[in-house]
């Protein structure tokens, strides 16, 4: 997935970057390119939350007991609920990790000494989690 949204970067940037030289039809047509590309990503993503979170309530009563069990994960709304609670998201709650989530998330990351990823991965769901109340 990250290898996805490198190369997704490497071929649109530079593309940004001719912008002004281009019409506006072009910038329109990209813009529409890119919001697709996107809503693939939140398509795999929610593929990649569904397996998770299928995994997460399916841990066995040994794992449990030893304290191997995976905690439950956050929804994306919670996540984005949890972000504009911390003060980091001020975009609608609509279920959907887009590019202003990405950028709250990974400002929430900087400032809580996490790995800056822009993904919210187990440590950062966890530091969240503190914000749901």
């Amino acid at each position: 997935m990250e290898k996805f949204i490198v190369l997704l970067l490497v071929l649109v940037l530079p593309l940004a970057g001719c912008a002004s030289l281009a019409s506006k039809k072009t910038v329109d047509h990209l813009d529409k390119r890119v919001d697709k590309v996107e809503t693939r990503q939140d398509a795999m993503e929610g593929q990649i939350d569904d397996t998770s979170s299928k995994s997460v309530y399916k841990a066995s009563d040994k794992a449990t007991q030893s304290g191997f069990a995976k905690t439950a994960m956050l929804s994306k709304g919670d996540t984005q609920k949890a972000l504009k609670n911390a003060g980091y998201y001020h975009g609608a709650i609509d279920g959907k990790l887009g590019p202003v989530s990405r950028k709250a998330i990974r400002e929430f990351q900087a400032d809580h000494d996490l790995k800056v990823d822009g993904i919210a991965g187990t440590q950062t769901q966890k530091a969240l989690k503190t914000y749901l109340d």
